[in-house]
């Protein structure tokens, strides 16, 4: 049905052309893919093992990320996705860096008194991630004095550091908004005025 009437599309209006265009276009194939498993158990099903088909099924799910096109909301955050993505890559990169840090210190604290616990720098890292996002399982537990300080100031330290992103998307956010309040009202925000804006 979606090919039969993808003609009524104004970029698909040519009658063979356009039916062609459609059936190369993501969404098309993100269709195929998703209905492909159901005709492969029917045709030959009975003879292969095809559960392993299954997984594209979840090809549908992309199908949902079209539903920006109908939310003005979503559209504003989409630009300010694209506007800050230079300061959210150097804000991750930081939070690498400081899991990769934090770990790296409390291994050479804690590794003698707790070998099994921080057995390396990668076993570490998971008490790091549990710190910096102060969820703080409590399977890994600093025991030295050393340990203790660093872990505070590293769990005092992720507060800012963690709230960072959010901050930065708030700020963006609100930017945006500012700058189609200034436009006139009854604005309408479409894909064009965000690119003029």
């Amino acid at each position: 049905l979606r090919l039969w009437t993808a003609t009524c599309n104004p970029k698909y209006r040519q009658k063979i052309v356009g039916k062609f265009k459609y059936i190369g276009s993501a969404s098309s194939l993100i269709d195929v893919m998703a209905i492909i498993p159901f005709y492969l158990e029917i045709t030959i099903g009975a003879f292969i093992d095809l559960r392993f088909v299954r997984i594209f099924r979840l090809f549908r799910l992309f199908r949902v990320l079209k539903l920006g096109r109908y939310s003005s909301s979503i559209k504003v955050l989409g630009l300010v996705f694209k506007e800050k993505l230079a300061d959210l890559i150097i804000a991750i990169s930081i939070v690498f860096i400081l899991i990769i840090l934090s770990a790296s210190i409390l291994f050479y604290v804690e590794h003698t008194l707790q070998p099994n616990e921080f057995s390396s720098i990668p076993e570490s890292m998971w008490w790091a991630v549990c710190t910096l996002t102060t969820i703080g399982y409590g399977d890994l537990v600093p025991i030295t004095v050393m340990g203790r300080f660093m872990t505070a100031f590293i769990a005092i330290l992720s507060i800012v550091i963690i709230a960072l992103p959010a901050a930065m998307l708030v700020t963006g956010y609100s930017e945006v908004t500012a700058r189609f309040k200034k436009k006139k009202r009854g604005f309408n925000i479409t894909r064009q005025n965000i690119l003029k804006a």
